[in-house]
């Protein structure tokens, strides 16, 4: 599932790598294309798949 197609700039979402992330931008054109802020951590970045890593095997980003 491309989920630069279903979040939105600012939306808060759970991710249980980092807890709530509030989405900062997203670019569907980049291999990193969802750009998160995680308190305590800072920036974050997920694939379009929201994978941590590129060959994760599993999303990581939860709608709250």
């Amino acid at each position: 599932m491309d989920l630069t197609k279903i979040l939105k700039v600012g939306d808060r979402i759970y991710t249980p790598l980092f807890g709530y992330v509030s989405i900062e931008s997203i670019n569907p054109n980049k291999k990193y294309s969802i750009k998160a802020y995680a308190a305590g951590f800072g920036y974050v970045n997920f694939t379009s798949k929201g994978q941590a890593y590129e060959d994760g095997p599993e999303c990581l980003l939860f709608p709250s």
